[in-house]
């Protein structure tokens, strides 16, 4: 017999879940994204080495995937938490000394200027809007590079907020029995 259950879905819910699902999306993207930047440009393999079963393309493709559903899951994110990005950015508490959410704004601000570097060479790689080699391949050199300090910061948070995750997490398993 299967047993149902159901969630109550309230704020700290929604959140939790939220924020589970970024965190997935987020470290799928950055592991794709590393193996992009290794495998395909350190070591200046050709498209068509396959690794992994994939090839570039299809590399690039996924990324391409993921990133949209990670800008999906983190704009989520931030609609959740807009109370505070407001306050914190109206009020610049982020500049003061005893902000103790630094890294946070932080992420925040890189995670932007990662997801419009790579937003905007896709654009130059349209035939519709044309294709500027030079443009984009400074671009994706940027995104590549900030996108490394996107990654650090990514991981600070986590470990920031990794005691909220086990207790939400304890909190979210409780409701199902």
């Amino acid at each position: 017999m299967i047993k149902k259950w159901s969630v109550r879905m309230t704020n700290k819910t929604i959140n939790y879940l939220v924020d589970i699902i970024s965190m997935i999306f987020f470290t799928a993207i950055n592991v794709n994204g590393m193996l992009l930047l290794i495998i395909y440009h350190v070591k200046r393999n050709l498209p068509d080495y396959i690794f992994w079963g994939f090839n570039k393309p299809e590399w690039i493709l996924i990324h391409k995937i993921l990133s949209v559903a990670v800008t999906v899951s983190i704009i989520w994110h931030i609609l959740l938490h807009f109370k505070w990005i407001k306050d914190v950015t109206v009020n610049m508490r982020f500049l003061k000394s005893d902000f103790n959410n630094k890294s946070t704004f932080y992420l925040f601000a890189v995670f932007c200027f990662s997801a419009i570097t790579g937003i905007v060479s896709w654009c130059f790689n349209n035939r519709l809007i044309g294709y500027n080699y030079e443009l984009r391949h400074s671009l994706m050199e940027f995104h590549d590079k900030i996108s490394i300090i996107l990654v650090i910061l990514f991981c600070i948070h986590f470990i920031k907020k990794i005691k909220w995750l086990f207790n939400a997490t304890k909190d979210f398993i409780s409701l199902k029995n």
